[in-house]
């Protein structure tokens, strides 16, 4: 024990007549003990507005960061980085990990194929060509590559070769 530490000890303590040590008195000059305030459990702080803190969640996650990959330096979001970190980990045999990223995963391809979906019922009803269904695909940022939109868009170019589906609908009703 130190000298310091052991004058503290001892001015901390105050020793009774029956040989007890009891803590020692709080007064004029020393209102609190040491590491300890005077109202530990007194008004807490304001709390920042909503909004405030959305703002800096937003500007924390879209800050960008540094990284190595394949011994390249790659300039990525803190977002990004999480992300990847999730999967790593998960890939590496962490449930939680591999919950979430299949959560993540799963919410991710309900949200494509529904934006997917609407495309290809725009394109039906708005009469519109393929090269503009894909233009139209690329502003929602739909991947052609998904099964179920790239087997629509396929067909349609398929069935409508000029890219109007309103010869689509001649075709139907020549058959019938």
């Amino acid at each position: 024990m130190t000298r310091k530490t052991a004058q503290a000890t001892e001015a901390a303590t105050q020793t009774d007549t029956s040989g007890t040590t009891a803590p020692r008195r709080r007064g004029p000059g020393r209102p609190f003990q040491k590491g300890q305030s005077g109202n530990p459990n007194g008004r807490r702080r304001k709390m920042r507005p909503i909004a405030d803190f959305r703002e800096m969640v937003l500007a924390e996650f879209e800050r960008e960061l540094t990284m190595n990959e394949n011994g390249k330096p790659i300039k990525v979001t803190a977002f990004e980085a999480v992300l990847r970190s999730t999967i790593v980990s998960a890939v590496k045999g962490n449930s939680r990990s591999q919950r979430q990223a299949a959560e993540l995963y799963m919410q991710v391809q309900r949200e494509h194929r529904k934006a997917a979906d609407q495309l290809l019922t725009a394109v039906f009803l708005d009469n519109m060509t393929f090269e503009q269904a894909q233009a139209k695909a690329k502003r929602l940022r739909i991947r052609l590559g998904s099964f179920r939109s790239s087997c629509s868009l396929w067909f349609l170019r398929l069935v409508s070769p000029r890219g109007s589906h309103a010869s689509l609908r001649g075709r139907r009703l020549a058959a019938a």
